[in-house]
């Protein structure tokens, strides 16, 4: 891992709908990895919360959010988004970020 901030306070937010309705969800942290191949990716980390709207939430980050990203990511020099969410024992964070990281 390069860097990484709790999404407190910045702003960094991703539209999802829920109930026919338009909701903004914030990750907890925000990472800037390097990967296997050399290369950084931008990692969202949610830590277990997301309990409201759960699966709106991750259905709209993984099949919405991320694929429109990532498809213009090279166009403008920006590197690639992901997403984990830390769903088990807290206490295996490094374990679970690890395998993540080296799956991208």
């Amino acid at each position: 891992m390069e860097s990484y901030v709790k999404n407190a306070f910045l702003g960094f937010q991703i539209p999802y709908v829920s109930h026919g309705k338009d909701k903004l969800y914030f990750p907890d942290f925000i990472a800037r990895c390097r990967v296997p191949t050399g290369g950084l990716v931008n990692l969202i980390i949610e830590i277990t919360g997301m309990n409201q709207d759960k699966a709106e939430k991750r259905w709209y980050v993984d099949n919405r959010w991320l694929p429109a990203v990532n498809a213009v990511a090279d166009k403008y020099g920006m590197e690639l988004w992901a997403f984990v969410e830390i769903a088990n024992d807290i206490r295996d964070i490094k374990n679970q970020l690890l395998a993540k990281i080296n799956s991208l």
